[in-house]
């Protein structure tokens, strides 16, 4: 996503988009994101990659802090 970071949003195709409207969301949350369909419009490895990146901050947490349903 850094090589996104300069491009208007407008611009970005509608994965790109759902990857950063979810990093905004990521970065806003203090204790609890509940998503839904947080993997609408992206690719299978850019799922994967969320869900991953999901269950790492909810063990670095050690809690369930982030939820996503589909």
């Amino acid at each position: 996503m850094t090589g996104l970071k300069k491009s208007c949003f407008r611009d970005l195709s509608g994965g790109q988009r759902q990857r950063v409207l979810l990093a905004r969301a990521l970065c806003a949350s203090e204790k609890l994101l509940v998503v839904d369909e947080p993997v609408a419009g992206l690719d299978p490895l850019a799922q994967k990659e969320l869900y991953e990146m999901l269950d790492k901050l909810n063990k670095e947490k050690g809690d369930d802090h982030y939820h996503g349903f589909s």
